[in-house]
């Protein structure tokens, strides 16, 4: 991003638009959610031994409740957000273990390379990301897609799909607590 891009103020929108937008992303994205799909993810995370959930940039916060989450129902997860802790999972993976990728955009190619190489140990590797993140869906086993409309900004965009779908994982897990040993 050039100084220009970073120096110039965001559009602004007017409340009915931006309502409308997030209105239309929901819908798009419970549209896009399966049962099937979401039965699958949460199959990976039932039978993981570990669970590593990586994200990196505004996804952060996301991957933080995601964890959280999981924890209070004594699943073993950990967040890594930081570039040397994802480099590290290579390391750290075993067959038995499943790498949780959240990312809206697909991520940083760097980051990319260190799963691709943590998913050679035989670790799984599931993924939620938007649309447009076909890289990450490429090397995932399993991914759950959310919906994204463009935005006249280059960085700044909701993570809030994102979000809608750890929300339905988690109420699914909830309603579904036989799988998890």
């Amino acid at each position: 991003m050039t100084q220009d891009e970073q120096a110039a103020p965001l559009p602004s929108e007017d409340f009915d638009t931006i309502t409308g937008r997030i209105t239309s992303e929901f819908d798009k994205t419970l549209q896009m959610l399966s049962e099937e799909n979401v039965a699958e993810f949460v199959e990976h995370l039932n039978h993981a031994r570990r669970i590593f959930c990586v994200g990196s940039g505004s996804s952060v916060s996301v991957v933080g409740d995601f964890t959280r989450k999981l924890k209070l129902l004594d699943y073993w997860i950990n967040d890594f957000n930081e570039l040397y802790s994802i480099r590290d999972i290579a390391g750290l993976a075993e067959a038995d273990d499943v790498i949780v990728i959240l990312s809206l955009g697909g991520g940083n190619h760097l980051v990319n390379q260190f799963l691709v190489r943590a998913k050679a140990t035989g670790a799984k590797i599931i993924s939620i990301t938007g649309i447009g993140a076909d890289s990450v869906a490429k090397f995932s086993d399993c991914n759950i897609l959310v919906y994204q409309e463009a935005v006249p900004r280059k960085r700044m965009r909701s993570r809030l799909m994102l979000n809608v779908a750890i929300d339905i994982i988690f109420e699914y897990i909830l309603s579904h607590p036989h799988g998890h040993k």
